[in-house]
């Protein structure tokens, strides 16, 4: 299924290309010789402020220059065109992408329904006539389609409402006009086309109300941009995609280690146990053997040897009390107690790998922040732990100093000042609870952060 998804999106993605392809080809054969009338130079304004059509002087060319004429013609709007169909695809790309990483970005639906609208509108309202029916043409070169692009770019932006976003924004339209500004002035020097062709649409604004040539000029400006951006932002969350799950298998493979290091700890306790037995056993033959001289010599030296070596047992089931051990020991370095309520069986269906990525996990993240608050008597830890209905639920709470920072989704993230490669604590427990068909739930107080969840315990086979 995967694989067939795999093949789908750029399946997809090529037969938009063949239809873009396809609708730029209708403009591109043509019996009829197309002609460009300048309007400007053919409107006579009054000083009434009316304005009346006058036909332009005669002009005699030269020969081959009615060819050149035709094709300059049709690059002034099939250039923007190609352009705006680029957009349109890169749009799609990016739009197909993200789905299928199950991450898509809906606003390059309307960022694509922009650059559609300025690919078609401008080659089907200027050379509609040569190549399309009238009722096309009338259809789909009105006026109301002129907005299509503009309103779709104002969608778009409001589904990218973020600072950052907004930052690069403006910092692309600051140097946008700093560029624009430099080249009018170049263009102003030289007396060349850009600097006239700029005038001519300011004026056409304000003398006589034609918005059209800005706008669309200034809609071809946020197109580029908008996508440009998009593409930016997909690239930077794919880097930080791959670097977060760099450092997920970093931490998993960390989770091993402590994992082998707890089975060693079991295979000591194991070799403990045996050890007990054998001294069990030679304890029992010196009471048959009414040696009591050497059974109390013996009884005091083993009684000194397990005062040293026994830690608290806070559970029967071994792996967790292993890991509740090792955080009992690290809370007290730090001046407080742990305190733990925990009621599991010796052996629960959930693998031994799971338990240490919860606990592990939940008691680092709580002793790391116990580490920060001051004074060292304000610090706690209280971790409770059951089998419940068939779920394990497990419920940590430990004192918190400072300001806690959320996402733009509103979950909590790491405090740390490399916070790319840091935080993943969290996340692995999440994705956890998601395994087991439950949820993490975090909160807060002034002065305390709770982690609870309750997974649901698979049934044994």
């Amino acid at each position: 299924m995967k694989k067939t998804v795999r093949w789908l999106f750029p399946l997809l993605w090529l037969l938009l290309c063949a239809a873009v392809l396809g609708f730029l080809h209708r403009f591109t054969v043509v019996d009829k010789t197309m002609e460009f009338l300048n309007w400007e130079s053919a409107v006579q304004v009054l000083e009434d402020g009316a304005y009346t059509m006058f036909p332009p002087l005669i002009r005699f060319l030269p020969e081959g220059m009615e060819n050149q004429e035709a094709y300059a013609y049709a690059n002034l709007g099939g250039i923007p065109a190609g352009a705006a169909a680029v957009i349109l695809l890169s749009a799609a790309a990016l739009f197909l992408l993200g789905l299928s990483q199950g991450k898509p970005d809906v606003s390059l639906l309307f960022l694509m329904l922009a650059a559609a609208s300025l690919a078609g509108y401008p080659l089907i309202q200027r050379y509609g006539v040569y190549f399309l029916s009238q009722e096309a043409v009338a259809f789909w070169g009105g006026e109301a389609f002129l907005w299509a692009a503009p309103l779709s770019l104002l969608v778009y932006l409001l589904f990218n409402r973020s600072r950052e976003f907004r930052r690069r924004l403006g910092w692309a339209a600051l140097w946008s006009a700093v560029a624009l500004g430099i080249g009018y002035l170049i263009s102003l020097a030289r007396d060349g086309y850009l600097a006239r062709y700029l005038s001519l649409q300011i004026s056409s604004l304000f003398r006589l109300g034609r918005y059209q040539g800005i706008l669309t000029w200034l809609t071809y400006w946020l197109a580029g941009a908008a996508i440009l951006l998009s593409a930016y932002q997909v690239m930077t969350s794919f880097a930080r995609q791959r670097a977060e799950n760099q450092a997920l298998k970093l931490r998993e493979q960390q989770t091993q280690l402590h994992y082998q290091g707890i089975q060693q700890r079991l295979r000591e306790d194991a070799a403990l146990r045996h050890e007990h037995r054998h001294r069990m056993a030679a304890l029992e033959a010196l009471c048959r053997q009414k040696e009591y001289g050497q059974l109390e010599a013996l009884l005091e030296k083993w009684s000194g040897l397990e005062a040293g070596q026994a830690p608290p047992r806070f559970t029967g089931n071994v792996t967790v009390n292993v890991i509740v051990q090792d955080a009992a020991a690290r809370a007290q370095s730090l001046g407080f107690a742990l305190k733990a309520q925990i009621r599991l069986p010796e052996t629960l269906s959930i693998p031994g790998e799971d338990l240490c990525t919860l606990f592990m996990n939940l008691l680092d993240n709580a002793l790391e922040a116990c580490a920060r608050v001051e004074p060292a008597s304000r610090r706690f830890l209280r971790l409770k732990a059951e089998v419940r209905h068939g779920f394990l639920a497990v419920k940590c709470e430990n004192s918190y100093q400072g300001e806690l920072r959320r996402d733009e989704n509103g979950k909590f993230v790491t405090t740390k000042d490399d916070p790319e490669s840091h935080g993943f604590g969290l996340r692995q427990m999440e994705a956890l609870a998601q395994r087991y068909h439950s949820v993490l739930d975090v909160s807060c107080t002034e002065d305390t952060f709770t982690v609870q969840t309750a997974l649901q315990l698979p049934k044994e086979a």
